[in-house]
């Protein structure tokens, strides 16, 4: 018997958990509408991919944030975010979500990859 429960599609419940997630990280931080509706679209992007992520909501969540406020806060086009890496803002939002950092870079990368993002920031 495993102690690790295994990494699975994400389903209707898991989806609202992120998604739960989100709003309570965007609440927390004080982030703006329209960075939690970037975050739940790059989710539901994801999700659309049947890409499997954490079991853990807030480990699919807060790199989801993380990718919407460059996302909403910068004037750029995605293309030009390569050595955008603000560790400060990752800081926050990892303590918030309760996660390691270590969790968080591993499904940042997954949902980087996902979306065919070229933000390698780490």
């Amino acid at each position: 018997m495993s102690f690790f429960k295994k990494k699975t599609e994400i389903n209707e419940v898991g989806y609202q958990q992120i998604i739960n997630s989100i709003s309570f990280i965007c609440i927390q931080l004080n982030y703006s509408l329209d960075v939690k509706n970037k975050a739940i679209e790059i989710v539901k992007d994801v999700v659309k991919k049947k890409k499997v992520l954490s079991d853990k909501p807030a480990e699919n969540a807060a790199p989801a944030v993380y990718i919407s406020c460059i996302i909403v806060d910068s004037p750029k086009s995605l293309d030009e975010f390569e050595d955008e890496f603000d560790s400060e803002l990752v800081n926050k939002i990892v303590e918030v979500a309760g996660i390691t950092k270590t969790a968080f870079k591993q499904y940042y990368v997954k949902i980087t990859e996902a979306l065919d993002l070229d933000i390698m920031l780490f």
